[in-house]
């Protein structure tokens, strides 16, 4: 009877151990992680670049967030808007007297076929601002579109976000300005 209670416990004994043993070898730790539009998610540093074809270009460092399905610029520039409007001179003493413009572009996330990037599929809204030129108040409606035949991605090495978007119609006071020449904006930047 001894020999079968000890043959017992160390058949229970050799049971826990391979037990233990595979329960660690189970473990998913080495196991890559599959990439996915969430590895983009975070906040960027880069440079907004800012073209008309009379006026040239002009450029600023800008920081945005990326959440979700959504850019959000804390602060968007429209100094060129407004240039182009007023011209240099009075543009320029209205862009002092801006507050700064919150602005979100939302997007449709795609993984490349290499799993490498995130492809975003912009889908930017108007937004409207204010601003007074010292004779009549003015309210401006911003039609942003993305840029025809450019990409916006974000590679996941090394961690780099860029877009382009056009800022192809603007009114003023509900009328549409048939003079605007559209200001192309790209944005090239690294997540932080």
């Amino acid at each position: 009877m001894k020999t079968n209670f000890y043959f017992k416990k160390v058949t229970l004994l050799a049971v826990t151990a391979i037990c233990i043993v595979s329960m660690n070898s189970c473990d998913n730790s080495d196991t890559p992680d599959v990439p996915s539009p969430a590895d983009a998610y975070g906040s960027f540093n880069g440079k907004l670049a800012m073209y008309t074809e009379t006026a040239g270009d002009d450029s600023l460092e800008l920081k945005l967030k990326l959440k979700k399905d959504t850019i959000y610029f804390d602060s968007f520039s429209v100094d060129s808007v407004v240039v182009a409007l007023e011209g240099p001179t009075v543009g320029g003493a209205i862009i002092d007297t801006l507050s700064d413009i919150a602005y979100k572009v939302g997007y449709e996330p795609k993984m490349s076929t290499a799993q490498d990037s995130v492809y975003m599929d912009l889908k930017p809204e108007p937004f409207t601002f204010k601003y007074n030129n010292g004779t009549e108040p003015k309210v401006v409606k911003v039609t942003v579109k993305p840029t025809e035949g450019r990409k916006s991605s974000y590679a996941l090495t090394p961690k780099k976000l860029n877009f382009s978007l056009d800022v192809a119609e603007v009114s003023v006071n509900d009328e549409a300005v048939a003079s605007f020449e559209p200001v192309h904006y790209g944005f090239a930047g690294a997540k932080e």
